[in-house]
């Protein structure tokens, strides 16, 4: 099946970011320099590894890095994922599997690091592990935590732990000052 692709046109501040319109969201490299074809090479596969900015919507928006794994697969790694609207109940599943679907993609999330996690992004990590733990996602990365396919129960569960406690730690420290 064919999906249609839309050109875009933004200016912003003197500096032009090319955004289509494909698959019901809107992408954009976050360089300024891509060009269409680049950005659609990169979208369908082809391209180097690049940095994303997608919206659906009235849905979702984000920030994701696409590129290929050393196996050769296409691999995704969510930045930032932020579900629009009220009832948020379930979006975010749905966010995540239309990534897989869109992509035919491995889908890793990023870790916020110490820092975000104590400015308040720490409502997200009780997601982040459901999601690891019903496979929509091969692991979660970065500074405190470190999630991948192949560790046993008991390393996710320590791997969990350690990070409740870290969290635990930065609210204690946040109501002390």
């Amino acid at each position: 099946m064919t999906h249609p692709v839309k050109l875009r046109f933004q200016r912003e501040l003197k500096e032009h970011r090319v955004t289509i319109e494909w698959k019901g969201a809107l992408w954009r490299s976050v360089r300024n320099d891509l060009s269409i074809g680049d950005l659609l090479s990169t979208m369908k596969g082809y391209g180097p590894m690049e940095i994303i900015e997608f919206v659906k919507p009235g849905h979702w928006r984000g920030r994701m890095s696409l590129g290929y794994a050393e196996k050769g697969c296409r691999e995704v790694t969510l930045l930032e994922l932020v579900i629009h609207g009220e009832k948020r109940q379930g979006k975010g599943r749905q966010a995540l599997r239309w990534l897989k679907r869109t992509f035919n993609a491995e889908l890793y999330a990023q870790d916020f690091g110490a820092g975000q996690l104590a400015d308040g992004l720490e409502g997200s990590f009780p997601f982040w592990m459901k999601m690891f733990r019903e496979g929509l996602l091969e692991g979660v990365e970065g500074e405190i935590c470190s999630l991948h396919r192949g560790m046993s129960d008991r390393e996710i569960d320590e791997m969990e732990e350690k990070v409740k406690r870290f969290i635990a730690a930065q609210e204690s420290e946040s109501k002390r000052t």
